[in-house]
């Protein structure tokens, strides 16, 4: 049942609400998280960056905690269109799949 932009579920006696307009989980790579982070540093609103990201302005917060690592592996050559910044167990395969 949807009440002016509300999607109302009823689950057992309780009454949930939520938007309607969720956002999508999706994945966003280590350029768009760069570049993200060059618009906060630059004086660009918290709220202005999250929308044009579509992400949440604590996940914004995330990314500044890890600038350090982002920005490292960005600027160090990493593949742009890594997502994680996990290492690799195979530092000879790491090699070989981002140089």
């Amino acid at each position: 049942m949807t009440v002016s932009g509300f999607t109302i579920h009823f689950v057992s006696r309780f009454v949930t609400m939520s938007s309607s307009k969720k956002r999508k989980i999706s994945s966003k790579t280590l350029k768009e998280k760069y570049e993200a982070i060059k618009k906060l540093e630059s004086g660009c609103a918290n709220k202005n960056v999250a929308a044009d990201y579509d992400v949440s302005p604590s996940t914004l917060s995330t990314w500044l905690k890890s600038k350090d690592k982002i920005v490292k592996a960005f600027e160090g050559g990493t593949s742009s269109k890594t997502q994680k910044l996990k290492p690799c167990g195979n530092e000879n395969l790491e090699r070989a799949l981002y140089t």
